[in-house]
Parts: structure tokens; C-alpha cells; sequence
């Protein structure tokens, strides 16, 4: 005999109302920001949630807790740009034309909101600790790109040359030719592809 289907308790409606206006808020924050705004305001996150300001933070302890889940939000959008890597069989110079074409997609689309974390960065751990972990990603997307290139580049020669790979294909170095220095995406491209790719034949010259 069938046992009766259980029906969802009140306790259980407050907990997926709360999960709900925890998402509406993340995401209101994050489409102020994708918008441009700085620093928005309680109140203006508030009324993008289509929220009363205490219904909209009765359910973040603090702004720390906000910024984390803005942030997972955030990263879930981006995840298949910093997952990806190259296929096995490609030579240099695909794998370097995939890769821009996933940086200048990944920095355009994280731009805005990156912005704004730059500005909160050093009184948040919690930015700093999710930059940091996407750096870090970034960092080893380089390294798959550019192991097969380096060939048995090791120690120093091999930090080195990603090191330089990383300052050279980050989003600081995207944001310098974008804002600064007023250059069209497509011109930030061919610079960066053209920086990469010099560094991987300098460390391959270097060794030879």
C-alpha cells in the first residue's frame, strides 16, 4: 500500500520563500551592477528585487553573506569560459585564437561587475577570496594552453614564463587597453593575442 504524499509543511514554504528572495536580491545586485551602477545602494537593490528593504535583507546577516552569493551567481554565468580548455590534437596557434576568443567573451562579460569589486576588494574577504579563486583558474587555463608549447620548460624558467603569461593575458591588462586606452575590442585582442604569443616563443627561444 501506497504511502500518502506528504505535503509541504508551512516551515517548508518560509524556507523556499527565503531561498527565493535570496536569489531575487543576488540578482537584482548583480543586474545593477551588469547595468553600470556603483556601489548600489541597499535601497536601490531593493527596489530592482521588488522588495521591501527588510524583506530584502531580513535573510543576509551582513553584506559579506550578500556578496557571496552575488558572487556564485555570478560565476555560474561565466563557468563554461573559465572550465574551458584546449583540445589535445590543436597546435599553437588554434589554441591561442580559442583562448582570446574565450578572454575578451569572459572580460567583457565580467567587466562591470569587476569593477565595482576592485572598489570593495580590500574590505571584503570575501571578494578577495572569490577573485583570487577565479585568478587562479585563469592561471591554469594558461598553463593547459601554453604547456605543450613550452615542452619541458621547468622551475624558475617555467614560473616565469607564466607569470608573465598571466600579467599579460589578465583582466587588468584588458581593462588598461579597454578603458585607458580607449581601444575597440577588437583592437585589445590583437594586442593581447600578440603579447601571449610572443611570450611562448620567448621561453621556447630561451631554452634553445
Amino acid at each position: 500500500m501506497s504511502k500518502p504524499e506528504k505535503k509541504p509543511s508551512q516551515g517548508d514554504g518560509r524556507v523556499l520563500r527565503a531561498e527565493q528572495n535570496r536569489h531575487k536580491v543576488a540578482q537584482a545586485m548583480l543586474e545593477l551592477l551588469r547595468g553600470g551602477a556603483i556601489q548600489p545602494t541597499r535601497e536601490q537593490v531593493a527596489r530592482q528585487a521588488a522588495l521591501s528593504l527588510r524583506t530584502a535583507y531580513h535573510h543576509f546577516a551582513n553584506l559579506e553573506a550578500l556578496y557571496e552569493e552575488t558572487c556564485e551567481l555570478q560565476f555560474s554565468t561565466i563557468h563554461d569560459l573559465v572550465i574551458w580548455r584546449p583540445a589535445p590534437q590543436e597546435r599553437f596557434p588554434a589554441r591561442l585564437v580559442a583562448l582570446m576568443d574565450v578572454r575578451a567573451e569572459l572580460y567583457e562579460q565580467i567587466t562591470p561587475v569587476r569593477r565595482n569589486a576592485m572598489l570593495w576588494i580590500h574590505r571584503s574577504p570575501v571578494l578577495g577570496k572569490r577573485i583570487g579563486q577565479l585568478n587562479q583558474a585563469l592561471r591554469n587555463q594558461l598553463e593547459a594552453v601554453f604547456a605543450p608549447q613550452w615542452g619541458d620548460l621547468e622551475g624558475i624558467a617555467h614560473e616565469q614564463s607564466l607569470d608573465a603569461a598571466e600579467a599579460s593575458g589578465s583582466w587588468e591588462a584588458w581593462e588598461f587597453m579597454r578603458a585607458r586606452k580607449g581601444f575597440s575590442r577588437e583592437r585589445a585582442y590583437r594586442a593581447m593575442s600578440a603579447a601571449l604569443g610572443t611570450i611562448a616563443l620567448g621561453a621556447l627561444h630561451s631554452e634553445n
